[in-house]
């Protein structure tokens, strides 16, 4: 299968997914916990972890990388892809870039969001 099909059905598959993780914590008034981004975003992280540490020895993952990794985890969350960049920058002893990356993400990730948001009022 072409990789480009690949991560287009892994995509749809993971958004999919996604979707339905926020019918199983449905909202109960007012601000509360972001329940289904936090599970969403930590399940992610697991996933990718386990689809790095089997890679080298799986050929399955290896072959099917676009579809699982790139494609339905990259539709479920980008969260699991931040986590995987952050440990390959530890792995390969790029302290002060590990720490720029953390911090710039999510501190431009969190003003970001306020921006937009703020767009939306004007």
């Amino acid at each position: 299968m072409p990789t480009f099909l690949q991560v287009f059905i892994g995509g749809a598959l993971g958004a999919v997914s996604r979707y339905g993780v926020g019918q199983l914590f449905p909202a109960h008034g007012g601000m509360s916990f972001p329940w289904p981004t936090f599970f969403v975003n930590l399940a992610g992280c697991l996933l990718i972890g386990l689809a790095m540490g089997s890679s080298p020895a799986n050929a399955v993952i290896r072959q099917y990388w676009p579809l699982l990794v790139i494609g339905f985890l990259g539709g479920f969350t980008t969260f699991s892809s931040f986590g995987l960049d952050t440990i390959q920058l530890l792995q390969n002893k790029q302290w002060g870039l590990t720490v720029y990356y953390i911090l710039g993400t999510n501190i431009a990730g969190l003003l970001l969001v306020y921006v937009g948001y703020q767009l939306t009022q004007l």
